[in-house]
């Protein structure tokens, strides 16, 4: 019958059933931090898929009266430098 828990290291399988608790204890919280990195990706997945989404919307909304120029804060600036 295969071990239910098996460490695989160096090409060695190892039953985890048969360590000690520590063992076993770094074992669970390794399968615990291997679901939350899935889950970390997955969620990730899922925000650049929205963030995508959300750029193409807002792509609607844009207008030529919204344009900034930063060139034309540059003028702005030196002309009020003068001016002081």
């Amino acid at each position: 019958m295969k071990p239910e828990n098996i460490y695989k290291k160096d090409n060695v399988q190892y039953d985890v059933d048969k360590l000690n608790q520590e063992a076993k204890d770094l074992f669970a919280a390794m399968l615990t931090a291997q679901g939350k990195l899935r889950e970390a990706e997955i969620n990730a997945m899922i925000s650049r898929a929205a963030l995508m989404k959300l750029h193409d919307e807002i792509s609607t909304h844009l207008t030529d009266d919204a344009i900034f120029n930063p060139d034309q804060l540059e003028l702005l600036d030196s002309d009020s430098i003068g001016n002081k």
